[in-house]
């Protein structure tokens, strides 16, 4: 399979998988948070291993394209060079700018492990047994650092072997009711592991960075996190009307909430009229979440289907013209 071919194939089957994982959220849009950004981690996953999985699974041709045109050998040349051409600058760019979005996410993760080495550990009184008692509330065996920091605008959350909690250094003056609720919050990233999920949505978002299903895709694992661990808080049993008015509050205090880019920040302008309405509206009975789980199972079905399908000429008629009939057979 030539570069052009396989690029051009990769491509059109990322947009199939990318188009179908919107199309998806898009039904589930009133499904339960968690089984959307399921969905969507299970999408961008399949787009990002689809150059992998095309290389090494097997081929299973599929008949679909005409046979191809005879051409002269002076056209097929001038065609192969000009091919080639733009193969070598598309190739270019892609690559170029891939590797700004990579070197950017490597900053922002050799930023979060400097702010954590640099940061104050949160321990004693009354520090342990607010994280202990809300670790317990979500059923969390393993309790993460967590780290005081005057690096961080708000609270976030990062890593996923050794998860880091990092709080604002004016934390300590907070009361005991929004301590708690905020580290509900944050331990809830980590139970879910949404660091991974968000990961995989920026490495996606960097290898096809001119696809606008996949921005659409990122965005919606990022809110979706949020969403599914204010529903783990309130799980937990805080009060809905509190748990927003907190979160009203510190919202208001941030300037940057993508300051860490591979971090979970607590909050943003962005979603938090959404997050609100969720908080304190009534929402009508949506999908099951078990059509989440359905959904997710089915793109991984096709993400391998896609990889594995490869389109190829139909048999054309044999010329009869000598030196027409020496291209042709060349060609197949």
């Amino acid at each position: 399979m030539d570069p052009f071919e396989f690029t051009l194939g990769v491509g059109v089957r990322a947009s199939v998988l990318l188009g179908l994982t919107a199309l998806a959220l898009f039904v589930l849009r009133r499904a339960p948070a968690a089984a959307r950004q399921a969905v969507a981690v299970t999408g961008m996953a399949g787009a990002l291993a689809l150059p992998l999985l095309t290389r090494a699974l097997p081929r299973w041709e599929l008949v679909m394209l005409p046979a191809a045109t005879v051409r002269s050998a002076a056209a097929e040349a001038s065609a192969a060079a000009a091919v080639d051409n733009a193969i070598g600058w598309a190739a270019l760019a892609w690559g170029a700018m891939a590797a700004l979005f990579l070197a950017r996410l490597a900053f922002g993760m050799s930023r979060v492990a400097g702010c954590a080495r640099r940061g104050t550990e949160a321990a004693g009184e009354p520090w342990a047994g607010e994280i202990a008692g809300a670790a317990r509330k979500l059923g969390l065996h393993r309790i993460p650092r967590v780290v005081l920091s005057c690096e961080v605008k708000l609270p976030m959350t990062a890593g996923l072997h050794e998860p880091v909690v990092f709080l604002p250094a004016d934390a300590a003056r907070w009361s005991s009711e929004r301590l708690e609720l905020v580290l509900l919050h944050e331990l809830a990233h980590v139970k879910r592991r949404d660091w991974l999920a968000v990961m995989v949505a920026e490495i996606c978002v960097a290898s096809w960075w001119f696809h606008p299903l996949a921005w659409l895709v990122g965005r919606s694992i990022r809110r979706d996190a949020e969403l599914a661990a204010d529903d783990l808080v309130l799980d937990a049993g805080a009060r809905p009307s509190v748990y927003a008015a907190h979160l009203l509050s510190i919202v208001r205090s941030l300037r940057d909430a993508r300051e860490f880019a591979p971090a979970l920040p607590m909050g943003g302008w962005s979603d938090l009229d959404a997050r609100l309405r969720a908080l304190l509206g009534r929402r009508s009975p949506g999908p099951s979440p078990w059509w989440g789980r359905v959904i997710a199972a089915a793109l991984c079905g096709l993400a391998v289907a896609l990889a594995t399908v490869r389109s190829t000429h139909a048999s054309g008629p044999e010329p009869t013209c000598p030196n027409a009939r020496r291209a042709w057979h060349a060609a197949r």
